[in-house]
């Protein structure tokens, strides 16, 4: 009668590449050369994710451009005389 709720795993395939390397990590031992060879392997997935995290979305970039187009031409025809209201409260707030 109920199903099952769970949260989906939202995580990216280098964020669960990651867990795995850490979780095989944890089952060698430090002298075997496959710990060498895991920890090399788990720096260089770090500085992918590093890498990766610095992008802006496409979304994110137009939902700014539309903004800011949105801000000019309410400004303009308020300058212009054109809308006599308060219409800067129209404007599509950012959400922090």
């Amino acid at each position: 009668m109920f199903k099952k709720i769970t949260k989906k795993d939202r995580r990216t395939a280098l964020e669960k590449e990651i867990e795995t390397v850490i979780k095989t990590l944890s089952k060698l031992k430090p002298s075997d050369d496959m710990y060498t060879t895991a920890t090399d392997n788990l720096e260089k997935l770090y500085n992918m994710k590093s890498k990766d995290s610095r992008k802006v979305s496409p979304d994110t970039m137009a939902v700014v451009v539309g903004s800011i187009v949105g801000t000019v031409l309410v400004l303009y025809f308020e300058k212009t005389g054109a809308i006599t209201t308060k219409a800067v409260s129209w404007i599509l707030r950012g959400r922090v």
